[in-house]
């Protein structure tokens, strides 16, 4: 009966690789100094009313570089003097909340499921940073005159604040668009811009 209706339907896309991400991550990487941190953070869950949230959508480089959408979590890319290590800072497994909200990868699924080479929680991140010498950080212009997370940590190490708006050359869009594969034609290949 729905047959025909079904033809005009294409098929779904395939899920992106492990392989892929880790090409995207190279691509981006290749792109820094060894001496830079780069750090990716998602947005919190904004809250509807009460228990009810608003729909949520992670950040854009955070998707583009491993594939992790769940909020709270911290992307950090790092080199050691030989490799780039990614880590991914994830909410812990909680039963009780995943009662309410739906499961959670955890520590363990991020690892083993992730285009990553390290998973912690996003409860120890501030102790993780405070291992490393970092003295800038760059946030959206839409930041300059709000409370953000980490603030209070950039003041009392005199970490300099850069804010950006999407026209200059702090701007991630001019990155992903540089080593971002593009499709004409049903050819993949990959962009001249940069």
């Amino acid at each position: 009966m729905f047959d025909r209706a079904l033809e005009g339907i294409p098929h779904q896309p395939s899920s992106i690789s492990i392989e892929e991400f880790r090409d995207r991550q190279e691509r981006v990487l290749s792109r820094l100094s060894h001496s830079d941190f780069l750090i990716i953070a998602s947005p919190k869950e904004k809250t509807r009313s009460n228990d009810v949230h608003y729909p949520f959508r992670t950040q854009s480089d955070l998707l583009y570089l491993c594939g992790w959408k769940d909020p709270e979590s911290v992307l950090t890319c790092h080199h050691d003097g030989d490799n780039w290590i990614t880590t991914l800072f994830v909410q812990p497994k909680n039963t009780l909340m995943e009662i309410w909200e739906g499961r959670r990868l955890g520590l363990e699924g991020a690892k083993k499921l992730f285009a990553i080479d390290e998973s912690y929680s996003i409860d120890d991140l501030e102790d993780i940073l405070n291992l490393y010498d970092i003295d800038v950080r760059i946030l959206g212009e839409e930041y300059r005159n709000k409370e953000f997370t980490g603030k209070d940590i950039c003041q009392k190490k005199s970490i300099e604040l850069f804010f950006n708006q999407r026209d200059h050359r702090f701007s991630t869009s001019g990155l992903r668009k540089s080593c971002a594969w593009v499709n004409r034609d049903g050819d993949w290949k990959m962009t001249a811009e940069g």
